[in-house]
């Protein structure tokens, strides 16, 4: 399997489906693990080259750290300059690092999409209804994953993956666990809520892209409504879609929403999917 080697000694995995066509890179977030969205994944091989990568401190990646934004957002640069120029597919914390390398290394990101959300800071949610303006909430919610990890992570999902059985829920927690030990998603989880990515989304203006989704991150956010205000507001540059109810449950309709935007590698209209 294809390893990355980094200055301070850490070994970053990656993977790579797919020959021909633009490269689309999935910016991997605090809790992913493979398999999340391999239905995307897969109809999007057929006409690009889709890289994933493992997280330092998870999967086959070394557990060199530290785990903060910095550095997870040298290490995905580094993956890009291996892949070649392309298009990045984020969602939760690493949105905040998509938009910040697309922001200072225009030539090497063509777009960033944002799935579910957009780059947000905690700080645009003063005084709204949503948990995350919560700062007592937030805390108790860190503790738990500090002090029960795998009971945090059940709840986790269990919120985020209503369409879940037990048996499926009890499978993805303990793949999630495996993949994702405690401390590098404990140390990820506080970099994101400290984190403010408003400049560096501002500035990729239409170069990024939201495919926003109702009901995503449920009470966590402001409702959907709210939501889109924000974002119009805060980003007005970027590109907005909806779909409902999101690229796990879409997966094709997402793969064919992000051909349009990778269209723009292609020097042509977008590929009709095989």
């Amino acid at each position: 399997m294809p390893e990355l080697s980094r200055p301070d000694g850490a070994v970053i995995h990656f993977e790579v489906r797919g020959e021909d066509g633009p490269t689309v890179v999935l910016a991997s977030y605090w809790s992913w693990s493979p398999g999340v969205y391999d239905e995307l994944l897969d109809d999007l091989a057929a006409d690009h080259r889709v890289v994933t990568y493992h997280l330092r401190g998870t999967g086959d990646s070394s557990s060199h750290g530290p785990y903060d934004m910095e550095v997870d957002t040298a290490d995905l640069e580094a993956v890009v300059e291996t892949a070649g120029p392309a298009v990045l597919i984020a969602t939760a914390d690493s949105s905040n690092r998509a938009v910040r390398l697309g922001a200072r290394r225009a030539e090497l990101i063509a777009a960033v999409i944002s799935l579910g959300t957009p780059p947000f800071a905690r700080a645009q949610f003063k005084d709204k209804e949503a948990m995350l303006a919560s700062d007592t909430v937030v805390n108790a919610f860190v503790d738990v994953f500090e002090h029960n990890y795998r009971g945090g992570m059940r709840n986790l999902m269990e919120a985020t993956n209503p369409q879940m059985s037990d048996d499926e829920l009890r499978e993805r927690v303990a793949r999630q666990v495996e993949f994702c030990p405690q401390d590098p998603t404990v140390a990820r989880m506080k970099a994101w809520v400290e984190d403010d990515p408003r400049a560096e989304s501002e500035a990729l203006a239409e170069r990024l892209w939201i495919f926003a989704a109702r009901g995503v991150a449920g009470p966590w956010m402001p409702p959907f409504e709210e939501m889109m205000r924000l974002t119009r507001e805060t980003m007005p540059g970027a590109n907005l879609i909806t779909i409902d109810p999101g690229p796990v449950s879409r997966p094709h309709e997402t793969a064919d929403a992000i051909r349009r935007v990778s269209a723009a590698l292609r020097g042509s209209a977008p590929a009709t999917r095989k």
